[in-house]
């Protein structure tokens, strides 16, 4: 849960927030306006229906944690963008973004699960989603529940088959090379569940790892953006573009 939360040291791009009682610092400078931003090309990939207000971040074959984000949004659709940062290991998704409001966020923070959902699990890793698959998924939380029983049925029926190769690598692979340069197999998909509900999964930077969410928000504590960060820059350290 937040306890706290505040200005580090008058810095404009970094804050600390206060979670579990630990400090974690963020550091936005990189995404705080990733339209200005030329380390990135930007990639619209549809709308994203929220039907509840609450979303859902996970690995979508390995499905770790399949708890809502605390905080909430307006239901509606609204626009998602990957932002592609081309380097020396490929053309690779750096960011995901939905957007609620063009606005630049006033500042950001973690994007965290209530505690009381979190039984059984490690909670120093609240605001972080772990990927051992490959690939991320963002969907509503009543979207994920309809994916969640797509998902078992599946299972049931195949018991011996393979969700994704068997289902989801065909609707990857209609968006490859899609931006162009990027993987030919497909890094996304914009999947709907049935006519109400569509979840967005998305290759994860440069692999498997743990990354964090954060919402960006205005200066009344509005959300204005959910953004994924798959941490490209970070493991590449000092990266260029091609």
């Amino acid at each position: 849960m937040i306890f706290g939360f505040l200005k580090s040291n008058g810095q404009k791009y970094k804050t600390t927030q206060i979670v579990n009682g630990e400090k974690v610092k963020i550091d936005y400078s990189d995404f705080y306006d990733l339209r200005s931003n030329d380390k990135y090309d930007e990639f619209h990939i549809g709308k994203i229906q929220v039907t509840s207000g609450q979303f859902v971040i996970t690995d979508p074959f390995l499905l770790y944690n399949p708890h809502p984000l605390e905080k909430t949004v307006d239901t509606g659709q609204y626009d998602m963008y990957l932002y592609f940062h081309d380097c020396d290991m490929g053309y690779r998704v750096a960011y995901a973004v939905i957007e609620f409001d063009k606005k630049i966020p006033e500042t950001w923070e973690c994007a965290l699960t209530n505690d009381s959902l979190l039984e059984g699990m490690d909670k120093t890793t609240n605001g972080l989603f772990p990927v051992d698959a490959g690939l991320l998924c963002v969907s509503d939380k009543e979207t994920f529940k309809a994916y969640d029983d797509f998902y078992n049925d599946f299972v049931k029926k195949n018991p011996d088959g393979n969700i994704y190769d068997d289902h989801f690598a065909g609707e990857f692979a209609k968006n490859g090379n899609i931006p162009k340069g990027t993987y030919k197999d497909g890094d996304w998909i914009n999947y709907p569940i049935n006519k109400d509900h569509n979840i967005i999964m998305f290759s994860s930077g440069l692999g498997d790892g743990l990354y964090p969410a954060y919402w960006g928000i205005d200066e009344n504590g509005k959300p204005l953006k959910l953004l994924v960060d798959l941490l490209v820059i970070e493991r590449l350290g000092k990266s260029k573009r091609r």
